[in-house]
């Protein structure tokens, strides 16, 4: 899915330039005593899945997967409430956020759920995670 609209590289620019997760990336680090290159790796696996979320994350397919890293930098995030509410306003929209739901449909992920989210990754011209996981699940949700 190319960026097509005003909107959406509006939301790309804020996701990988503006989003400043310089606290996020310090707490991380400290938490789960991670060096450089991994918190690094964990910072780029969280932007990338903050962009698969915007663009896949709604509508029917609410789904999305996260790699490991990204998943621990998403929970780090979430230390700071009100900057997790205020980027995730940025990104989906006001009163829009990302949560976490232990099923998908009421139903424990499949492979064809898997496969789903690997196909929204590619179709983005995003690297695949190595360490996608299948034991969380985000999704957007309107309050």
């Amino acid at each position: 899915m190319a960026v097509k609209s005003d909107s959406a590289r509006r939301v790309k620019n804020f996701i990988y330039d503006e989003l400043d997760l310089t606290r996020v990336r310090q707490l991380a680090k400290e938490t789960y005593n991670w060096d450089e290159a991994t918190v690094d790796q964990a910072e780029h696996n969280y932007r990338d899945f903050l962009w698969v979320c915007f663009n896949f994350a709604e509508g029917e397919t609410t789904m999305t997967w996260v790699s490991l890293l990204a998943d621990k930098m998403g929970h780090t995030h979430l230390q700071n409430p009100a900057a997790f509410v205020a980027a995730c306003a940025r990104i989906f929209g006001e009163g829009r956020a990302l949560v976490h739901e232990p099923l998908y449909d009421r139903r424990l992920v499949t492979e064809a759920d898997c496969a789903l989210a690997r196909a929204h990754y590619t179709e983005l011209g995003l690297p695949l995670p190595g360490d996608l996981r299948n034991v969380c699940i985000w999704a957007v949700v309107t309050d």
